[in-house]
């Protein structure tokens, strides 16, 4: 549990595989979720956050914000984020061009 060693209010928090856990960086959100009004947005990448006590969608967004010495050594990785989602969105959307692909013994089929 991180929350021992870190304080970790603010940062949304998700439920994966029955765990709760935390993203350590930004992920790239390439377009809104279609039908979702997010309640809260990142207070430093506005990605959309679903609980509305939250304010960041990272350690590492908390991080540019509340400590002064991380925000001078590590620049704000927002603009290699939103490069990163466009280029996903540009081969095929936020899987990557995936969908509809199989990986079989001996190759792959679309």
């Amino acid at each position: 549990d991180v929350s021992r060693l870190a304080d970790v209010s603010g940062i949304q928090h998700y439920v994966i595989n029955g765990a709760k856990v935390l993203f350590l960086r930004p992920r790239p959100q390439p377009r809104p979720p279609k039908g979702v009004v997010a309640p809260a947005r990142c207070s430093v990448d506005g990605r959309q956050l679903m609980d509305a006590h939250s304010s960041y969608c990272s350690m590492r967004c908390k991080l540019e914000v509340e400590d002064p010495l991380f925000a001078a050594h590590y620049p704000s990785g927002v603009e290699e984020m939103e490069a990163a989602a466009a280029a996903a969105a540009e081969e095929g959307g936020a899987d990557g061009g995936l969908a509809g692909t199989y990986h079989r013994q001996g190759g792959h089929e679309g």
